[in-house]
């Protein structure tokens, strides 16, 4: 069973009433998009680009539907910042603003009850930054990749999202979407970090287990919460928490996953970010996601 929506626009855009999946590119390189959603209705595949950034004329050929390639950014960013629309107060970080909004976003809601006494997200997204024409590999590889995920528990949404998680994982220089940190998955995550202590476990505890092997050191999964307004009003455009904890249930939430590239300013490390979209599940590379609720999409 699938169902495909409407176009939405370039920028982030209420969704659409047909359906409660829908996507957005934040960069002006990108042509408008369609998501179709299918099968499944707890999980959420991110589907298809019709068009997509430039770098895929030097692929010779055209991007295939199954593609989606995010720009380099020309500006200086954090890791936990989009680049070209940093968060913050008054624009938040003004060097990243004149960055090209150099990342792609996904949308879609969730809703239900929270699943699991140590909830957390789970996903897999199929990334390749060392994509070259047949087995080459890219040696040079010194980059590394972020997954941010926005979550907003509440309909109508608040200005500012609840909960922004963000990992962040070196890319390998092998041609692979589906080997070692190429496909992204929180399984690489051993807890959270926010802005008490960020780079080092928070110390509360989470259904994150991390890889075991000592060689193999786990990663973190950045909350950012760094502009946090302790008691604020979250209805409020001022007001910033980022680190939320999961609700109970929610009736009708909101996530964006976000994918973007080296963001700082080592220029010379940075990376398109080949991103695998709506393929199919028997390709073992369709990129998905899956918030910690039972419930399902909801209407916007």
């Amino acid at each position: 069973m699938s169902r495909t929506i409407s176009q939405p626009s370039l920028t982030t855009s209420p969704m659409s009433t047909t359906s409660s999946l829908s996507s957005s590119l934040s960069a002006s390189a990108f042509a408008r998009s369609r998501m179709s959603l299918m099968i499944a209705r707890r999980w959420w595949p991110l589907l298809p680009i019709r068009s997509a950034y430039s770098m895929c004329l030097s692929l010779s050929g055209p991007c295939m539907p199954s593609l989606s390639i995010v720009p380099i950014a020309i500006g200086i960013c954090s890791d936990l910042d989009l680049p070209g629309n940093p968060s913050g107060p008054n624009g938040g970080d003004q060097n990243c603003r004149q960055s090209n909004k150099a990342y792609a976003e996904w949308t879609g809601t969730f809703s239900g009850n929270l699943v699991g006494a140590r909830p957390f997200t789970q996903m897999t997204i199929y990334t390749d930054p060392a994509l070259h024409i047949g087995w080459e590999q890219d040696p040079s590889m010194r980059s590394n990749t972020h997954v941010r995920v926005e979550y907003y528990f509440t309909n109508p949404p608040h200005p500012n999202p609840d909960r922004v998680e963000v990992l962040t994982l070196s890319s390998p220089p092998g041609n692979t979407f589906v080997m070692e940190k190429n496909k992204m998955t929180p399984y690489y995550a051993g807890c959270y970090s926010d802005r008490t202590n960020f780079g080092l476990c928070n110390g509360n505890q989470s259904g994150l287990y991390g890889l075991s092997i000592p060689a193999l050191a786990f990663e973190k999964i950045n909350l950012d919460n760094r502009f946090e307004v302790p008691n604020c009003d979250p209805t409020m455009a001022n007001c910033y928490r980022g680190a939320a904890p999961f609700p109970s249930s929610v009736t009708c939430g909101t996530f964006k996953v976000q994918v973007y590239g080296q963001a700082g300013a080592d220029q010379g490390a940075k990376k398109p970010i080949p991103v695998s979209v709506g393929t199919s599940p028997l390709l073992n590379r369709a990129s998905w996601i899956q918030p910690p609720y039972d419930g399902g999409s909801c209407p916007p």
